[in-house]
């Protein structure tokens, strides 16, 4: 029932997990072709345990009550499970990053050291080429506009597996602009990717909006087609809400964030700055402050061509970086 996360996972007992259940935190479970996995999201951690069906006899990891835990979960907690919202394990580095409703991270100070991590100022024309983990691999951020297309980007993204990322300001060089130009950059979360399903949970509000399906489970239209991307919604008037149980539907739209089928804007650094004529050494564009770039949200610079015609642009970004090669 769980899509993919990267919570620490800890084997425990069936008891254990009742007493969890007992303690309020929801139970879930996911399905196997031997057994069900039953577990309980705490914070980071999900605690699970591997009930065998009945038929599966020698296999490692079967203990000697196996048969009457299964027994217990099937007749007393699973009819209950299947008529509830499922738990969605989310990665934990973005929702620890966002839970507690807020917008993007500022540090006050440009640099973002701490006692735990230390970070290398770094100055690139380049992010990372996340889908095959190359760092530094991403497109160049060269621009180059076209006649009648209103706006050209490139996107900046960053691979977790390299650390923190945070950004400062960067510089730009630009070459025949015309009056009216302008340049635009800004931190983007990408869209949750979702596909239609019938007998499915979620539903779209408004074409854009992903919710829980409030007829319950089974009574949507689409799911998940992979990890959810929270949007912090800091009125509390969210779809969905992360806490010590995990992160679940908010039925009565009370939650910290949202989900949507577009990508959603969340901060931006430069907006319309004016673009014209060509300039001949490099414009810094620099903050007192830097703002975090967790996974997936990306940079995104546009080319605003409303002079309708062809120019270059050319940027590079100051960064804060963990790891640098």
């Amino acid at each position: 029932m769980a899509n993919n996360e990267i919570y620490i996972p800890k084997k425990k007992s069936w008891a254990f997990l009742k007493e969890k259940e007992n303690n309020g935190f929801p139970m879930d479970y996911e399905t196997f072709t031997q057994y069900y996995r039953v577990f309980i999201i705490e914070a980071s951690t999900k605690y699970y345990v591997n009930l065998f069906h009945p038929t599966v006899k020698n296999v490692v990891g079967r203990n000697s009550t196996n048969d009457v835990d299964y027994n217990d979960f099937v007749t007393n907690f699973k009819p209950g499970i299947d008529t509830q919202p499922p738990i969605i394990t989310q990665p934990v580095d973005l929702i620890n990053i966002l839970k507690t409703g807020n917008k993007i991270q500022i540090h006050e100070s440009s640099r973002p050291d701490t006692k735990d991590k230390k970070f290398n100022t770094v100055w690139s024309g380049r992010g990372d080429d996340v889908a095959n983990h190359v760092i530094w691999g991403g497109p160049p951020l060269n621009i180059e506009t076209e006649i009648g297309s209103p706006t050209t980007i490139v996107d900046v993204k960053f691979d977790p597996q390299f650390g923190e990322v945070w950004l400062n300001g960067g510089y730009a060089l630009w070459e025949n602009a015309k009056y009216g130009d302008s340049l635009d950059v800004m931190i983007v979360a990408p869209a949750t990717p979702i596909y239609v399903a019938s007998s499915n949970d979620l539903i779209i509000e408004n074409g854009v909006k992903i919710k829980y399906s409030p007829m319950g489970p089974g009574t949507g239209t689409h799911s998940f087609a992979g990890d959810p991307v929270p949007i912090p919604n800091d009125t509390l008037t969210g779809a969905w809400q992360y806490d010590s149980n995990g992160f679940l539907p908010s039925l009565t739209n009370t939650g910290n964030f949202d989900l949507y089928t577009i990508e959603i804007v969340l901060n931006n650094f430069i907006v319309a700055m004016p673009i014209n004529g060509t300039t001949y050494s490099h414009v810094q564009l620099q903050s007192a402050n830097s703002a975090q770039i967790p996974h997936p949200y990306f940079v995104r610079i546009r080319a605003n061509n409303e002079g309708n015609s062809v120019w270059n642009l050319t940027m590079f970004l100051i960064l804060y970086r963990e790891i640098t090669v």
